[in-house]
């Protein structure tokens, strides 16, 4: 909690609530105190099992086999967090160690934030790009053959055409390292990347389309998509991020949607009045989304 309220301080806020180095290491205390957070209530029990299954290699570089790998991670809990001050505070100053702490989450809490986890409800700085999509398509499945919706095809989508696209103007290798410093990586130590995504649904269907063998998971939904900025950067690279998010994203649209068989339009007539309107469930239109 003191990590994530530190790295969106400024230098004299840090020192004045979080502690100033004094040197040899040591650092002299600062006003706050963190206690931690913990949940509200059992939800953060209930669908602890995730899986995380790398695809790029096998997708983009070479056919190679992958493997979908366990990892626990809470689903949607409400946490509640508490400060303390060692010296009576003003109420305005309370709203603004409140504030620094909501552009800290904004950057996201835990790990794997690059890829969606750890993000707030509502995000209150860093925020790089907004995007409202509406769309469905072929859903992944649980262990137990139950679909989910996975909102991090959106930044794998999104980083696989940035490698496509880096590939073709330099080496591999460069191509790589870029990659990896914009979204970040889980290879050896590990790389935070500059640029984290949130997804937050507003309206989310699971359905199934087809029968018996051929019985397909589905998904509708509808929500907003959010580029935030995990790093304090110059102003000119700030707007070369943007430019560049804005641009991979709309490239990712034009080549036709995300996740799951984006590659294959849909046939099907559409029986809906407006693009912008979720077709009625049986009637999927494979990884087709449009934005708002």
């Amino acid at each position: 909690m003191k990590g994530v309220f530190r790295r969106a301080c400024t230098e004299s806020q840090a020192a004045r609530y979080c502690g100033a180095p004094i040197g040899d290491g040591d650092y002299a205390p600062g006003l706050l105190r963190f206690h931690g957070g913990y949940p509200t209530d059992t939800r953060w029990t209930e669908h602890l099992v995730d899986l995380v299954h790398p695809q790029q290699n096998r997708q983009i570089k070479q056919d190679d086999r992958s493997s979908a790998f366990v990892q626990i991670s809470l689903y949607k809990p409400e946490i509640q967090v508490g400060m303390s001050s060692t010296a009576p505070l003003p109420e305005s100053e309370w709203e603004e160690i409140w504030a620094i702490w909501g552009r800290g989450i904004s950057m996201g809490l835990g790990c794997r934030v690059c890829a969606g986890y750890g993000q707030p409800e509502t995000h209150t700085g860093n925020v790089l790009y907004r995007a409202q999509l509406i769309g469905q398509g072929q859903a992944a499945k649980l262990l137990d053959g139950t679909g989910e919706f996975r909102p991090n095809m959106f930044r794998a989508t999104i980083r696989g055409h940035a490698l496509r696209l880096f590939g073709g103007l330099t080496d591999a290798s460069t191509a790589d390292r870029l990659v990896d410093q914009l979204f970040g990586s889980a290879m050896d130590k590990g790389t935070v990347g500059l640029l984290g995504m949130g997804f937050r649904d507003a309206d989310l269907q699971l359905d199934a389309f087809g029968k018996d063998a051929y019985a397909l998971t589905t998904y509708a939904v509808k929500g907003e998509l959010t580029w935030l900025l995990t790093q304090h950067v110059s102003e000119a690279e700030d707007q070369a991020l943007k430019k560049l998010i804005v641009a991979l994203t709309r490239f990712a649209m034009l080549l036709g949607g995300f996740g799951k068989s984006w590659r294959r339009a849909d046939q099907q007539g559409s029986t809906s009045p407006s693009p912008l309107v979720l077709h009625p469930p049986g009637h999927p239109r494979k990884g087709n989304f449009v934005k708002l």
